[in-house]
């Protein structure tokens, strides 16, 4: 079990009750942005876990066993992804490759991190679970590549018929615009395994 598996088990029993995470915690007697994304990883990179005292309560406040959480944390075990190197110019043999159904999201691929130019957000070896097709929602991270081969790693803020709109990961007060004829693809992180 890693921290990004009880994380995602966190968002999916929010989900599964009709909640946000923030609905999940303010239900649960927690401060409203105790399972935020935000507060999943520390400044230095490091991860940030739920305590057991928060996860008890969440449970307790949507009348959800153990059991029944575990099996959210490890739903997705068994399941193969198609797994490609971030570095892989190539989006649509990832998209084309394989359709795999995951918490509802369709056309899901993995990209392993092979270099630390994202650290210390994601180190290398992290597997992005991404999708092309899924909605852009504020406040959920983007990997973009750009046309002249780099990536960078932000949170959508908004967009427009001619840009994308970035929060930085590391400093979410410092937003930057990207014009779309700069984007050579972009697809939205919905969880990682470190």
């Amino acid at each position: 079990m890693q921290h990004g598996d009880i994380w995602r088990g966190l968002d999916l029993l929010a989900q599964n009750h009709g909640l946000s995470p923030s609905g999940l915690a303010k239900l649960a007697g927690l401060d409203a942005t105790a399972f935020n994304k935000s507060k999943r990883w520390q400044k230095n990179g490091r991860p940030r876990w739920p305590s057991t005292e928060s996860i008890a309560l969440a449970l307790d406040a949507v009348d959800v066993g153990f059991d029944a959480f575990a099996a959210l944390v490890t739903e997705t075990r068994g399941q193969t992804l198609p797994l490609y190197p971030h570095t892989d110019p190539v989006l649509h043999q990832a998209k084309s490759a394989q359709n795999v159904e995951f918490a509802g999201e369709p056309e899901l691929f993995m990209i392993e991190i092979a270099s630390d130019e994202f650290d210390p957000v994601y180190k290398v070896g992290a597997r992005l679970v991404v999708s092309a097709a899924a909605p852009l929602e504020p406040g959920k991270r983007l990997l973009i590549k750009r046309k002249s081969g780099a990536f960078e790693v932000g949170e959508f803020v908004a967009h427009a018929p001619d840009h994308l709109k970035l929060s930085s990961v590391s400093e979410p007060a410092h937003a930057k615009t990207i014009a779309r004829d700069e984007i050579d693809w972009f697809v939205r992180i919905l969880w990682l395994s470190q």
